[in-house]
C-alpha cells in the first residue's frame, strides 16, 4: 500500500517563505470580480434602432419604438435620434416628426437637426421653418447644424423677415468664427435680393472662403450689377475659374459681349490653361455676336489644345 504524502517540517516551509519577494508575501488574498451589470435599456435600444435603421426594418424597428415608449425612454438622448434616423431612413417623414414633437422640449437640437435635414433634402422648405420655430418655441438651442438649412429655406421662401430674426439670434449665440453658418446668411440674403444686407454680412466676416466670394459675386452678376462683380471679382484670392464663369455668363446674357470678351481675355490671363469648357462656349458666342474673328481664331486653337473641340457643344459654338 502506498502510504499518503505527508506535510513538509515546519523549518522547510520557514526557508522557502524566506526565499519568496516580499511583494508576494505582503499580497491580499484575490477577491472575485464582481459580475458586469447588465446594459441599460436605452443603449440596447439604441443599438437596435440602428440595426434597424441599416436594414429598412420597419416592424421589428416600430417594435422597439413602442418598447422605448413602455419603458419611458422614448426621448432619451441615445433613442431619440436613433427614433428620428430610423423614421428618415423609410421617408416617413410624418413618424420621424411625431417621435420628435412626443419628446417637446426634453430633445436637444440634434433630433430636431434630423428632422430638419430631412425636410431639406427633399426641398420641402416650409417644413423647414415650421420645424425651426415649433423648436426654437419649446425651448431648444438651435446649434451652428440647425442654421445653414433654415437660411436656405428662408432664400427659397423669399423669407427676409425670418431670416432677419435668424441673424439677431446668431450674433447673440456668437457664431463668428463659424463659416458655415455666415455663407449660408449672405447666400439667404442675396437670394430675397437684399444686396445691401448681404454684402454687409460679407464684409464683417473675419475669414472668407471661396464660397463666400462666389455668393457675393455671383448676387451681383444675377442682378446685372457687373461693375460691382467685377470689382469685387479683383479681390477674390484664388478666384477659380467657376467664379469668372458666372460673371462672364452674366453678361452674355445681358449682351455686354465686349464686356465678356474682356472677362474672358483676363481669366486666360490669370489661370493660364485653366480655362474650362464653359469659357470657351462663352467666349465663342460673344464673338459670334459681335463678329471678333480673331479672337475667336484663338479660343477656337485653344478649345483644340485643350482637347475640348469634341466637346459637341464646343464644335457647336465653333461652327456658329
Amino acid at each position: 500500500m502506498r502510504r499518503p504524502p505527508t506535510s513538509p517540517p515546519k523549518q522547510h516551509l520557514l526557508r522557502i517563505r524566506r526565499c519568496l519577494p516580499s511583494v508576494w508575501r505582503n499580497a491580499a488574498p484575490a477577491q472575485e470580480s464582481p459580475p458586469p451589470s447588465p446594459p441599460h435599456p436605452a443603449s440596447s435600444l439604441s443599438a437596435i434602432l440602428y440595426s434597424c435603421t441599416a436594414r429598412r426594418a420597419r416592424r421589428p424597428g416600430e417594435l422597439a419604438h413602442a418598447r422605448a415608449a413602455t419603458l419611458g425612454l422614448a426621448a432619451h438622448p441615445s433613442d431619440l435620434p436613433r427614433l428620428a434616423s430610423f423614421y428618415l431612413a423609410l421617408a416617413d417623414l410624418p413618424a420621424a416628426r411625431a417621435a420628435v414633437e412626443q419628446a417637446a422640449g426634453k430633445a436637444r437640437a440634434f433630433p430636431w437637426n434630423l428632422l430638419i435635414w430631412g425636410y431639406a433634402g427633399r426641398g420641402l422648405w416650409e417644413d423647414v421653418i415650421l420645424s425651426y420655430e415649433k423648436m426654437v418655441g419649446w425651448g431648444v438651442a438651435a446649434d451652428r447644424f440647425t442654421y445653414p438649412s433654415v437660411l436656405r429655406a428662408c432664400g427659397e421662401l423669399r423669407e427676409v423677415t425670418i431670416g432677419r430674426n435668424i441673424e439677431q439670434r446668431i450674433r447673440r449665440c456668437r457664431y463668428g468664427l463659424d463659416m458655415y453658418v455666415w455663407n449660408a446668411l449672405v447666400g439667404m440674403y442675396a437670394k430675397c435680393g437684399e444686396l445691401e444686407d448681404a454684402r454687409r454680412v460679407f464684409d464683417g466676416m473675419a475669414v472668407r472662403d471661396v464660397v463666400s466670394w462666389n455668393t457675393m459675386v455671383s448676387a451681383y452678376a444675377s442682378t446685372g450689377k457687373w461693375n460691382k462683380a467685377f470689382e469685387l471679382l479683383q479681390q477674390v484670392p484664388g478666384a477659380n475659374v467657376v467664379t469668372w464663369n458666372a460673371v462672364a455668363a452674366g453678361n452674355l446674357k445681358a449682351g455686354n459681349y465686349d464686356e465678356v470678351i474682356r472677362l474672358v481675355s483676363q481669366v486666360r490671363g490669370y489661370h493660364g490653361t485653366g480655362v474650362d469648357s464653359v469659357t470657351i462656349v462663352i467666349g465663342l458666342k460673344a464673338c459670334g455676336r459681335t463678329g471678333y474673328l480673331s479672337v475667336g481664331r484663338e479660343l477656337h486653337g485653344v478649345a483644340v489644345r485643350l482637347c475640348f473641340y469634341s466637346l459637341e457643344c464646343v464644335g457647336n459654338s465653333v461652327i456658329t
